[in-house]
């Protein structure tokens, strides 16, 4: 029989999630790296992204951080690539972004 743990499984998914080193952001990075997922967490501050990657790593997931501009498609989509290029794929997007 199936557990739910078994059924909802992320292992060796890759989850980005933008806004992901704030509030609502970290705690659903936390979420997805404890059903096994791999993190990629982004927003537009690189110093605070990388240290929650660090923060998350030092937990045991496998995280990831990389800095963009939310109001800029370009930067959007090179934020995307390079999430990309790093991870060999994106499984999962998540947007934390708080934009008022």
């Amino acid at each position: 029989m199936t557990t739910i743990d078994e059924l909802f499984r992320l292992t060796a998914k890759l989850a980005l999630v933008t806004g992901g080193y704030g509030g609502i952001g970290e705690a659903v990075c936390r979420g997805l790296g404890s059903m096994g997922a791999k993190l990629a967490l982004a927003g537009h501050n690189a110093d605070r992204g990388a240290a929650c990657a660090k923060t998350l790593q030092s937990e045991g997931n496998e995280a990831w951080a990389s800095a963009f501009e939310a109001t800029s498609v370009s930067d959007t989509q090179r934020m995307v690539d390079e999430v990309v290029a790093h991870y060999g794929r994106l499984d999962i997007l998540v947007n934390c972004i708080g934009l008022t």
